[in-house]
């Protein structure tokens, strides 16, 4: 009963946690997904504004095309920085997917990690309960040899003491030749029920005169 009990908690607990676990998991990757979505959204402003800028400097651009050559200096320069611009913001956009995969990857790892020692915690447990189960087969088979050896020895003690019963009754027999005494049946008979020896304490009565 100890055994199935301890194995019942755990299985309850065991539920509990998976439940709390699949909780959390689900609330980080809910999470995760918001914040995935107001990036998306901020970044798609952001490209929207990119956009409207790279548009007014194009229509700069064409209006100053048609200006004098310092003009178109300052065009290229302008194009010139707009490239530079778009670099800085892919390599933005890579490091912050770099990021993002090193955090879902500890994510993954801290998730393997908990699975790993929770299996280990149920190995431990299903050993512990295995043993107490042996050890509890073992203390149930040595009380059964001790109450085994009890009434064997009790039974052995009766026997005997129905064989000295018997053998005094028969000696008595062969040395008087005639009936045993009432009294002195009784005597023995007491002296059986109380598991006394009868030997020890029991003597041959002379005949009645």
């Amino acid at each position: 009963p100890g055994v199935t009990q301890l194995l019942n908690t755990y299985s309850d607990d065991e539920y509990i946690r998976k439940i709390q676990k699949r909780l959390e998991e689900n609330t980080f990757a809910r999470e995760q997904r918001e914040k995935r979505r107001r990036k998306m959204l901020q970044d798609q402003l952001v490209a929207h504004e990119a956009q409207e800028e790279a548009y007014r400097e194009e229509q700069l651009i064409n209006r100053l095309m048609r200006q004098s050559q310092q003009e178109r200096r300052i065009a290229v320069q302008l194009m010139h920085v707009r490239h530079e611009k778009e670099v800085l913001w892919q390599n933005r956009i890579f490091r912050e997917k770099q990021f993002e995969e090193r955090r879902l990857k500890e994510f993954q790892e801290a998730l393997d990690r908990e699975a790993a020692l929770a299996k280990q915690e149920k190995i431990e447990l299903e050993d512990q309960a295995l043993k107490e189960k042996q050890l509890h087969a073992k203390l149930a088979a040595e009380r059964a040899e001790a109450r085994y050896k009890k009434h064997y020895s009790l039974c052995w003690e009766v026997v005997e003491q129905i064989i000295d019963l018997v053998t005094k009754i028969g000696e008595y027999r062969m040395l008087t030749n005639n009936l045993i005494p009432a009294k002195l049946m009784r005597d023995w008979k007491e002296l059986f029920l109380k598991g006394k020896p009868i030997y020890e304490q029991a003597s041959i009565d002379p005949l009645p005169t």
